[in-house]
């Protein structure tokens, strides 16, 4: 069960300027030891003041340490407090308005969501902790309305670019490229298609 607190950020005047300026708590119930793996338990950030529902649906995580989060909704949570020994999670809203997002890449500190409508770049100009400026990374890969088509997976590559793949269920005649994985080029303005013939796939990538 998350809690509710007042946003604070060193340095900003008008914090209340924020579309969103509460944060949510919640609380890590720490795994038992059993083996290979231990799992802790951290808590949703709901309730919360919008009543946004909540399935995230992509994880990464900056070089600090913080988590950007996707929600399959189309909102992007960034998430406080995920080191080792600590018993509480900040998350506060970073950005909403998207369609369907399943995977979320942290380059350079800035967050690329892939959607329905692409693949965006959130940009926080203004340093306030929200993103207020969303750019059309790339929408040059086909994209349709069709059940599970939506990219199931997105990595960044090296060269500044991404691998994308798409779902691959097909339940009507108006899906384009299902099942494809395709490189997009670090400019954003054209594609290669790597493989063909998969039903929803998700990428493993050898750096």
């Amino acid at each position: 069960i998350g809690s509710l607190t007042k946003n604070s950020i060193p340095g900003d005047e008008s914090p209340d300027e924020k579309r969103w300026p509460a944060t949510v708590q919640s609380k890590i119930e720490p795994g038992t030891p059993n083996g290979t793996l231990t799992f802790d338990d951290i808590g949703l950030p709901v309730p919360n003041p919008w009543n946004r529902n909540v399935r995230f649906s992509g994880t990464d995580f900056f070089p600090d340490g913080r988590a950007a989060l996707c929600t399959f909704d189309g909102d992007v949570w960034l998430a406080e407090g995920l080191e080792e020994g600590s018993d509480t999670v900040t998350w506060s809203r970073f950005a909403s308005g998207l369609h369907e997002l399943k995977t979320v890449c942290v380059v350079d500190n800035e967050i690329f969501v892939s959607g329905r409508n692409g693949i965006t770049c959130l940009h926080d100009t203004d340093g306030n902790g929200e993103a207020d400026f969303y750019e059309n990374f790339s929408n040059i890969v086909p994209q349709t309305a069709e059940t599970r088509e939506f990219a199931m997976d997105m990595v960044a590559t090296p060269d500044g670019g991404f691998i994308v793949a798409k779902g691959g269920q097909v339940g009507t005649t108006r899906g384009k490229m299902n099942g494809t994985i395709v490189k997009i080029s670090p400019d954003g303005r054209s594609f290669d298609v790597i493989a063909t013939g998969l039903r929803q796939p998700y990428i493993g990538l050898d750096p």
